[in-house]
């Protein structure tokens, strides 16, 4: 497999497992705001927000292999 293959295929990875993680953030953020903690759960969000730039960060790595 070609350098720039294999590096297509670990960040394709490391945006499915972002995604994982965003949906976890949420529910935990969900969690948090029904148990009266929405100062956390804000922090949480931030997370995911966060975790949407890493994405489209990967996705321009991706457009200029």
């Amino acid at each position: 497999m070609e350098y720039t293959e294999k590096v297509k295929k670990r960040l394709e990875h490391w945006m499915e497992h972002n995604n994982k993680h965003m949906e976890e953030y949420k529910k935990l953020a969900d969690e948090l705001k029904s148990n009266g903690l929405e100062s956390a759960s804000k922090y949480i969000l931030n997370l995911v927000e966060h975790t949407q730039n890493m994405n489209r960060e990967i996705q321009e790595a991706l457009k200029n292999l």
